[in-house]
Order: structure tokens, then C-alpha cells, then sequence
């Protein structure tokens, strides 16, 4: 993978440049599903916090990269985080489930996708 990366940044630099671009952007836009799912439940947090809400419980996700989707693991992670926020506990387990929810809806919505084009 060390291989890869540096060969892209070496040999295709712009291609390097546009795809870390694109993982800072999904990254800016996981720490704003945050804030837009704590304002729904009622507990406004600010962009901080949902920065650091995001970078822990991806932290402890990757810890337990070897647990298939992280099951438990990124429920966890939300749960600690909430925690040293002084956010309730369920507060991080609903974040959790709607996050799961949505990379439930894309991952139906890619397989439609390739369905549709072997047909």
C-alpha cells in the first residue's frame, strides 16, 4: 500500500492532490452529519466538538479494523467520546445507528447499481 500511495504521489501527483482532497472533504462533511444529527435529537454541539466526536470514534474504529463493519466497536467509540464530552451515552449509540443507517442506504443503492449493469 506504501508503495502505491508514494508511486501516485511521484508519478501522478495531480491524481494524489484530487484524492486526498476528496477524503479532507467526505471528512469536513462526516464531522457536519454529526452536528446535523445532534441538532435534530436536541443537543447542539459545535464544529469542535464534532471533530473531535469523528477523529475518536475513527480512531477506535480502526483499532478494531479486524471486526467485520466494526460491530460494537464504532458504538463504542461514540460512547466514549459522549462520554468525555459529558453528552448522554444513548446519545452516541443513536449517532451510531444513524450513521450505519446511511452507509446501509449507499451500500443498497451501489449494489442496485451494479445489478442494473450486468443486466
Amino acid at each position: 500500500m506504501d508503495d502505491s500511495i508514494s508511486d501516485l504521489y511521484k508519478n501522478r501527483k495531480k491524481d494524489f492532490v484530487f484524492s486526498l482532497g476528496l477524503e479532507i472533504f467526505a471528512r469536513f462533511f462526516m464531522c457536519v452529519e454529526v452536528l446535523l444529527i445532534m441538532q435534530a435529537i436536541g443537543w447542539p454541539v459545535f464544529f469542535g466538538e464534532g471533530v473531535l466526536i469523528e477523529s475518536i470514534q475513527s480512531f477506535v474504529s480502526n483499532l478494531f479494523f479486524f471486526m467485520p463493519m466494526q460491530m460494537g466497536a464504532r458504538e463504542g467509540g461514540f460512547v466514549i467520546v459522549y462520554s468525555i464530552l459529558s453528552i448522554p451515552a444513548s446519545y452516541g449509540v443513536f449517532t451510531s445507528l444513524c450513521k450505519r443507517i446511511r452507509e446501509l442506504f449507499w451500500t443498497m443503492i451501489g449494489l442496485l447499481l451494479i445489478r442494473i449493469k450486468r443486466d
